[in-house]
């Protein structure tokens, strides 16, 4: 027994440690990750006992990595769309080819049923003008008696010289409507046959034509089939690539669900950048528009109360009793400890017209949950208090609203007076928004990792620290 108390105590002293270790090797695995790291995800699990730096490098690390795979997969989309568009477009041009072909076809057949008409009508004029040639030659023939017949002969065969004149007169008449007969046969006969080149030329034409309409159609074919080729190799890049954003926006909520309390304390560029680009990524709002609103509303979360003396001041009894209900359920949440006490809310800052948090929103629009900008909290956040005085919740909150009221609007103008029905309020957030739309344009995105000379002294002239 005393051979192993030694082990024992050794054991008993290391107990403690473990725990520490493992938690500094996970720390220590989130300082060095990359995007081809596949243990994001037990990562993100573990993470928050590591220092609060390390989970904010972390979450930005994780954030850029999904937004590279994002852009891919948009890519890939871009492409299938334009693909399926091509297909689309070689689908019709087939279908026009394949009437063409098809008129050709008819038309060709048309000519071959004329044609046959022409030489079986050539032949019968032929037949004709052999029997009128027949009928000529016996009549020559007989004039040729007449004319070596002598006169004794005529006088014992005729009654009359007359009578053989007369006949002679008619043999004559005879011929001359032979030849006039013949001459009108020759002359249809002509006319078919010029009849006939023409059409022969034509369908020879036609048939040429159908050739190259035929040799046009299976070029078409051959390229559907490598626009289908295509649309098959990026349908099979496309799942990976999604179920890895999955598993990258999965990550990004656990952390932020410890970011969640950071960003009750001071705000700064950096935590107001990953915010608006998770709730746009959440929503689908373009991130300069949901700067362009946060510039309007509360000076990007730097003012957030211009009511003095409490919210029952500044109040409606209707929002005040929303507002209560309110602050009570985030009271139990998150209780009294934090930059806001939640348990006293007429401490709690609120504008004059009684609109609360970083987002500006108002208790009963928020308690009804216009446009979803409560339940996209609680999409966001599973858990989670939906709570307005909390950047991330409201930014999410801000997104889902806008983005709802644009599907119902259609535009973008609608969708910002449904949050503020203000003209003015709709001309300043037009030119904030086209402000940060160009930031974002020159920085590449929504980021500190900018040279813009603008851009910096932009930032730096509302005092909010940078990291």
């Amino acid at each position: 027994m005393r051979r192993f108390l030694p082990i024992v105590l050794i054991f008993s002293l290391l107990v403690p440690v473990i725990p520490a270790v493992l938690a500094e090797d996970i720390c220590t695995q989130a300082k060095n990750i990359t995007c081809e790291n596949k243990n994001i995800g037990e990562i993100s699990d573990k993470i928050n006992k590591c220092p609060d730096d390390v989970i904010r490098a972390f979450y930005n690390t994780v954030s850029k990595c999904e937004s590279e795979v994002r852009s891919q997969v948009e890519d890939i989309e871009k492409k299938e769309r334009s693909a399926e568009w091509y297909l689309s477009k070689l689908n019709l041009d087939i279908r026009y080819l394949n009437y063409e072909i098809a008129n050709l076809n008819l038309s060709i057949s048309q000519l071959e049923s004329e044609i046959k008409k022409r030489e079986e009508a050539i032949r019968e004029l032929d037949q004709a003008l052999e029997h009128q040639k027949s009928i000529l030659s016996e009549a020559l023939r007989q004039v040729y008696e007449y004319d070596i017949t002598s006169y004794v002969e005529v006088l014992l065969g005729y009654d009359s010289l007359s009578e053989f004149g007369s006949k002679l007169m008619e043999m004559d008449k005879i011929q001359i409507e032979l030849r006039v007969a013949m001459s009108e046969i020759q002359k249809a006969k002509d006319k078919m046959e010029t009849e006939k080149v023409a059409m022969e030329k034509d369908m020879e034409e036609k048939s040429e034509y159908k050739k190259v309409q035929e040799y046009s159609k299976y070029s078409i074919v051959a390229k559907q089939d490598q626009q289908e080729y295509l649309l098959q190799k990026l349908a099979a890049v496309k799942p990976p690539l999604e179920q890895q954003m999955i598993l990258l926006g999965e990550a990004m909520a656990k952390i932020q669900s410890y970011l969640s309390f950071w960003f009750e304390g001071d705000l700064t560029w950096a935590g107001i950048f990953n915010t608006v680009n998770m709730a746009s990524r959440i929503t689908g709002v373009k991130p300069a528009l949901l700067m362009g609103i946060l510039r309007a509303e509360s000076v990007y979360g730097t003012y957030l109360s211009s009511c003095s003396g409490g919210y029952k001041n500044c109040m409606n009894s209707r929002e005040a009793k929303f507002f209560e209900q309110i602050t009570s359920r985030l009271c139990k949440a998150y209780g009294s400890g934090g930059r806001f006490n939640y348990c006293k809310p007429e401490t709690l800052p609120v504008s004059k017209a009684g609109a609360m948090g970083f987002a500006q929103i108002m208790p009963s629009t928020f308690e009804w949950d216009i446009y979803g900008c409560k339940s996209g909290i609680k999409a966001a956040f599973p858990g989670q208090e939906p709570n307005p005085y909390l950047f991330d919740h409201a930014m999410v909150g801000m997104a889902s609203y806008i983005g709802n009221a644009y599907k119902r609007y259609g535009n973008e103008d609608d969708a910002i007076l449904a949050y503020n029905r203000s003209g003015t309020y709709l001309s300043n957030v037009k030119e904030y928004t086209e402000l940060w739309t160009y930031f974002i344009k020159e920085c590449g995105g929504l980021t500190l990792n900018c040279s813009n000379p603008e851009f910096k002294a932009y930032i730096e002239s509302f005092g909010i620290p940078v990291r």
